[in-house]
């Protein structure tokens, strides 16, 4: 009996340190993502920005070439209704990547002192109220707005938001008189498997794999060079088509 609950109790202890791990990792991946966005963020954009001028112009040329085939002159108010329509959600995604760019170069770099005492912070708040080992965390009125408010300020690197979680953490858990209970999971070895996994994905797909070359000076030279010429190539097409554009309006 006593075996067992040696090895019930290493499976537990197994499955809070995985969670943590899961959760730093995803962390990170946010914290490369917008290390890369930072370094290569605005080329990116460039690019699309250009990327998506050339489909407006295809388009219109098509547009053009339509009304030619069939002898009229193109009605410049239905081809504007049309890419309005048309290129609405491109225009929707470039936004989205320049408000990325903008907050990704707001972010600061956190001290040493900063990013241990988020991490402690976190893994204590995590220790009482993860959901995935307390799930009462869910069914007490307040805590899962509590431990919410502790997973977006530590995703956020927010000390100051995290410190004012942890104090009220303390707070609902005195009030309750103790831990949040945990509850017996016959189905540990499962869920280990699982979160195994999850890391496993972590690890090796964007934006965590963005780690090792946002890590190689060398590597981050060549992509922006190779970024720089693709921008050349997309704004040489670009010349090319307004005046294949031109030349049919001038007809």
């Amino acid at each position: 009996m006593d075996e067992l609950i040696r090895e019930s109790g290493g499976q537990t202890e197994r499955y809070e340190e995985l969670i943590l791990e899961r959760d730093r990792l995803e962390k990170e991946a946010v914290h490369i993502g917008r290390l890369y966005t930072c370094e290569f963020g605005q080329l990116l954009t460039d690019i699309y920005e250009e990327k998506i001028e050339c489909i407006k112009l295809r388009k219109m040329i098509a547009f053009c070439q339509a009304a030619a085939n069939r002898s009229e002159e193109p009605d410049q108010d239905v081809m504007i209704e049309q890419l309005q329509r048309e290129m609405a959600e491109y225009y929707a995604n470039l936004q989205d990547m320049i408000r990325r760019n903008e907050a990704a170069r707001k972010g600061r770099i956190l001290s040493e002192y900063e990013e241990k005492r988020i991490r402690d912070l976190y893994r204590w708040i995590a220790k009482q109220l993860h959901p995935d080992t307390h799930p009462m965390t869910e069914e007490i009125p307040g805590l899962m707005d509590l431990w919410n408010q502790a997973l977006l300020a530590y995703r956020a690197n927010d000390l100051k938001r995290l410190t004012e979680a942890a104090a009220l953490v303390r707070k609902a858990l005195a009030d309750l008189g103790g831990e949040v209970p945990a509850v017996e999971m016959p189905d540990i070895a499962l869920r280990i498997e699982e979160l195994e996994k999850e890391i496993d994905e972590i690890r090796t797909t964007e934006p965590y794999t963005w780690r090792m070359l946002l890590e190689d000076e060398d590597a981050c030279e060549k992509t922006k060079a190779e970024l720089r010429n693709g921008l050349r190539q997309y704004r040489e097409y670009r010349r090319q088509l307004e005046d294949v554009l031109d030349g049919l309006m001038n007809v």
